[in-house]
């Protein structure tokens, strides 16, 4: 398969011969996007199960092997190969739905966290979340694709750059599902300071708002 060979080129060590497959990728991605749409098609109506959260796993679609290939390629310390690797994930969320982007993110977060991924690595992808909840996402699917442990893992994140990140996220998520969320879904597993600390931000964000 065409995008599998793309994967595995970009994760070899010769970075002119990843750079042109990332290239390839996004021309692919730009110019025929049902041919990821096809191969989504063919792994996921098989493969598609709940997970323990009760959100649609994702894990066995083309969409989500190469976000997570792009995203481990674009915190790569080689500065060109990683800008490429940038913007051939953007391109490939540009032609996912709404649902389709929240999960496959969500689901890199749960396992890169698990996993004590890279620290850049999982604060790009809390950057990715939040633009994407910002993109005038619905609240049926930002409820449909909700899951409170992966903020919660990322604002008691080690790094601050990853709890940053992962706050902007929440303040975003916030905007569209209200107060409830915030004491539903975060409250009861976070101390009374990063609650507070939590409405700080919220409150800046919506002053912000107001006087743009």
């Amino acid at each position: 398969m065409l995008l599998e060979k793309i994967m595995t080129c970009v994760s070899e060590r010769d970075e002119n011969k990843a750079i042109e497959a990332l290239h390839l990728a996004m021309t692919l991605l730009r110019n025929q996007p049902a041919v990821l749409q096809y191969y989504q098609e063919a792994t996921t109506t098989t493969t598609t199960t709940t997970n323990k959260e009760g959100t649609d796993d994702c894990t066995s679609s083309i969409a989500y092997l190469l976000a997570g290939v792009l995203q481990r390629t674009a915190a790569s310390s080689l500065i060109r190969l990683s800008s490429v690797a940038d913007r051939a994930f953007v391109e490939l969320l540009s032609v996912l739905s709404d649902k389709e982007k929240l999960q496959i993110i969500g689901s890199l977060l749960r396992e890169w966290l698990e996993n004590n991924e890279q620290k850049s690595a999982v604060r790009a992808l809390f950057v990715c979340l939040s633009k994407a909840v910002a993109s005038n996402v619905s609240r049926a699917t930002l409820e449909a694709t909700l899951d409170p442990t992966i903020l919660i893992k990322g604002y008691n994140h080690t790094e601050l750059v990853v709890r940053r990140a992962c706050v902007q996220a929440i303040v975003e998520m916030y905007k569209i599902l209200g107060e409830g969320f915030l004491m539903t879904y975060l409250a009861p597993s976070l101390r009374i300071d990063q609650v507070s600390l939590l409405r700080h931000y919220i409150g800046c964000s919506s002053s912000s708002s107001s006087s743009s």
